[in-house]
């Protein structure tokens, strides 16, 4: 299967989720993520800003905050077409409505080494229990994560509907070390 076409058949079983099936599985997949001793262990923390098609992942980064740990959330550079994780100290006051690509970003604040970071939340599109990840296309996650001085665990973070037996992978995609969805963790061994 291209990955055109595993995109289309995610982004149509994510869409026959109901809005209540889609907020009870964000909030148990959040409760998961803030269980995993990965996630428990780290102190800063690079979350992201859901769209409307995406996990929601607001609880995990809003749970972070108040635990007095660092967050950071990926500001966009379209150009350059890079992104640079910003810190936040709250998501009401530091992030900007949808913008581009109804893309919800961090106000402008200066970017936190990638050295700093020690646990990446990741969306996909659709995620392989090998650590495979298919994003939108445009590569931003693959070429963040492939910072050489990045050393942060990468964690796949979506709907179980999005869990696939394989991805098509080239050799730039990222893997991931874990992927949560609010029904299972997975411990992925070809990160």
């Amino acid at each position: 299967m291209t990955k055109a076409d595993l995109r289309s058949l995610v982004k149509a079983r994510v869409a026959a989720l109901s809005p209540e099936q889609r907020r009870t599985a964000s909030a148990a997949a959040c409760a998961r993520l803030m269980a995993q001793p990965e996630f428990q262990n780290a102190r800063v923390i690079l979350a992201f800003l859901s769209l409307p098609d995406e996990i929601d992942a607001d609880g995990v980064t809003r749970a972070a905050l108040a635990d007095g740990r660092r967050v950071c959330l990926p500001r966009v550079d379209w150009n350059a077409r890079t992104m640079a994780p910003v810190e936040i100290r709250s998501l009401d006051a530091d992030v900007s409505p949808p913008g581009r690509h109804g893309l919800r970003e961090p106000r402008v604040a200066p970017a936190v080494d990638a050295a700093e970071i020690d646990f990446v939340l990741v969306p996909g599109v659709a995620l392989s229990e090998e650590g495979g990840r298919l994003g939108r296309g445009a590569g931003f996650y693959d070429r963040f994560l492939a910072d050489p001085r990045l050393r942060a665990v990468r964690c796949g973070f979506a709907f179980e509907a999005q869990i696939v037996e394989h991805v098509p992978l080239e050799a730039h995609d990222a893997r991931m070390n874990l992927i949560v969805t609010e029904q299972r963790t997975i411990r992925c061994d070809s990160a």
